[in-house]
């Protein structure tokens, strides 16, 4: 089996659980930073896996354009979607879902899951760290990172 494993991040959180996720299966993984490479041709692979962080509500705008773009490939294979975000409020997590991914793909997918996110305060420049202040109240950096959801979702992509 070829998996692919397409990411967008801003700051580094959905490489870090491409990665993991990269290391814990023995399919033959090829893995993509839309914001850096192209997607290579959909045909060589089985399966697919599709994470983003979440800034603002939405995902990576590469990611989303090139879903959208290529829907009727994606839905051709094994999906699986996983989202880095801090909110742990279910409600919030169903907005960004139904609001960055197409329904197609979301009704196709093997399993779509939030594994949590980082807020890296020290990676984000003057006008995120505002905002962030701002919306949050937070002034420091914090993880909500479940690596165990990241593990099993691992262990999902492997049995598929």
């Amino acid at each position: 089996m070829k998996t692919l494993i397409i990411y967008g991040t801003n700051y580094g959180t959905a490489e870090g659980v491409a990665k993991t996720i990269k290391g814990k299966i023995s399919d033959q993984v090829e893995m993509v930073n839309i914001k850096k490479a192209s997607v290579p041709n959909l045909n060589d692979f089985n399966k697919i896996v599709i994470g983003s962080g979440v800034k603002i509500g939405m995902i990576n705008k590469k990611l989303k354009s090139w879903m959208n773009n290529n829907c009727d490939e994606i839905i051709s294979k094994k999906i699986f979607l996983f989202l880095c975000a801090s909110t742990t409020k279910a409600e919030e997590i169903e907005k960004i879902w139904s609001a960055n991914y197409p329904e197609k793909i979301l009704d196709n997918a093997t399993i779509k899951i939030c594994v949590g996110g980082v807020l890296n305060l020290d990676k984000m420049g003057f006008f995120d760290k505002l905002i962030i202040k701002k919306v949050t109240g937070q002034n420091e950096s914090s993880s909500t990172l479940k690596i165990d959801e990241i593990l099993n979702l691992a262990s999902l992509i492997e049995k598929a």
